[in-house]
């Protein structure tokens, strides 16, 4: 007889056990608890990531120039003096430019001392000589060409945003000291026309210089 009642209270003991175990493992299971089993599942997949937005650069600027002799036909060069020794009242081009221009370069004699000055002036283009210069210029340079070395490429900029495209006048006036540009013994460029002391000539001097700019493509 104790050995039956024995019996039943270790099979009662081992069955309370298990209960108590598989109740903790539900517990678990509710609470987010990791299991063996959970354990076996693969791995999670990353969502895609969407690529930066690309950002728009713009409009490019390409870069365009006008020479104001014409290269492919350089001749002996020669000083054209502006002013006091014996110099033109002034000098200047007629240009057309289907860009926006920004500065210009010209090649400037003064006769060996380094000293002199010159007046730069830019207009735009309005029916004549006379008109034009009559009218108030876009812009004006009095400092440039003040005791510049003999000989240099001197440079002139109007707007790094470049002036609007179409038809100017630049001229050179008011020199002192024996200053100047210098010209090949050629015709300029097609398309540009030249003066002197006010008056458009065709004489084959082409003053060296070149002017550059911009347009947005």
């Amino acid at each position: 007889m104790k050995k039956i009642l024995c019996a039943l209270i270790f099979v009662f003991a081992v069955s309370l056990v298990f209960a108590l175990v598989s109740c903790g493992e539900k517990e678990d299971k509710a609470d987010g608890g990791t299991t063996e089993e959970d354990t076996t599942q693969g791995p999670t997949t990353a969502a895609p990531t969407e690529p930066p937005p690309t950002t728009d650069p713009g409009p490019k600027k390409k870069m365009k120039e006008i020479e104001l002799a014409d290269s492919s036909n350089e001749g002996e060069r020669n000083p054209v003096k502006v002013g006091e020794g014996g110099g033109h009242q002034s000098i200047g081009v007629k240009f057309t430019a289907d860009f926006r221009i920004t500065d210009m370069d010209l090649s400037c004699p003064s006769w060996s001392d380094d000293i002199g000055t010159m007046v730069f002036k830019l207009y735009k283009w309005d029916t004549d000589y006379e008109k034009t210069v009559a009218g108030t210029p876009v812009f004006v340079d009095a400092e440039t060409f003040v005791d510049y070395p003999d000989n240099a490429m001197m440079s002139v900029e109007f707007s790094k945003d470049g002036l609007e495209p179409g038809t100017y006048y630049w001229e050179l006036s008011e020199g002192t000291a024996g200053v100047g540009v210098w010209a090949y013994r050629t015709h300029g460029s097609e398309g540009l026309e030249f003066f002197k002391s006010g008056a458009p000539f065709t004489d084959g001097t082409a003053f060296i210089g070149t002017i550059y700019g911009f347009v947005l493509e």
